[in-house]
């Protein structure tokens, strides 16, 4: 489990989330995550970098897959870097 819940009121459910989805989503799951696990995400940055690291590979499509590949490859080939 990427971020573990709070011991009360326990794990979350599907349909908490499902909820969320009314609303400013990605906000809204910041703040449910960020209060509900003492390990929450702090921001959003923290929220999707955690979320896409642990995706299983099968559950990322191809097609994606091959465009951050090809921009790795040219951020990798760009030469010297200010960052």
């Amino acid at each position: 489990m990427l971020w573990r819940p709070n011991l009360e009121p326990g794990p979350w459910q599907p349909q908490e989330i499902e909820e969320l989805r009314a609303g400013k989503f990605s906000s809204q799951l910041l703040d449910l995550l960020k209060s509900g696990s003492p390990e929450g995400p702090k921001n959003k940055e923290d929220l999707m970098v955690g979320i896409a690291a642990h995706l299983a590979k099968d559950r990322i499509p191809a097609a994606l897959s091959t465009v951050f590949d090809a921009l790795v490859s040219r951020a990798q080939d760009a030469g010297p870097h200010l960052w």
